[in-house]
């Protein structure tokens, strides 16, 4: 199973933002506090209908915002599926959709997003690490059609 694209809305750090994944390795690079985990806990989510960082869902929502909205388009069993979450501040209890059917409880969702062919790596390097980092890949050109790709990472793509 793959993801294909992820959209947030007011979760975490994030007040509206948008990702496409690529198969392979995709790597999210990016400085301390921006948003980095905060994106795998939202895949995460939606993978198992919880956080792995806390048990009060009031603190996955964007500070002042009402509501959370995460939403990802998955490839699975050779079909496109759709997965959303909606999250409100206060007593009202969360919504879980697969596939545009609303789901009574997060068991519905285990099994549809697993360990698959897109790999997410995180990695917080300081410019003096990136030259340590660069060394062990192979230096070839980046395959990819557009120019977000370190020349170091071959065929990868950097989101954020």
């Amino acid at each position: 199973m793959q993801i294909d694209r992820l959209s947030l809305r007011g979760f975490r750090n994030y007040e509206d933002a948008q990702a496409q994944f690529v198969p392979g390795v995709n790597l999210l690079v990016g400085g301390n506090a921006n948003g980095k985990t905060n994106l795998l806990e939202a895949v995460s989510y939606l993978s198992t209908g919880r956080s792995f960082r806390t048990r009060r869902e009031a603190e996955l929502i964007r500070f002042g915002a009402d509501f959370a909205e995460l939403r990802a388009q998955v490839q699975s069993q050779e079909r496109t599926r759709e997965l959303r979450a909606v999250l409100f501040s206060g007593r009202r209890p969360r919504q879980l959709w697969l596939a545009g059917v609303r789901q009574r409880s997060r068991a519905a969702l285990s099994g549809v997003l697993t360990r698959g062919q897109t790999r997410t790596a995180v990695i917080s390097l300081k410019l003096a690490e990136r030259e340590i980092f660069h060394d062990e890949f192979d230096e070839t050109p980046c395959s990819c059609s557009t120019t977000c790709c370190p020349s170091w990472m071959p065929g990868g793509r950097t989101l954020f």
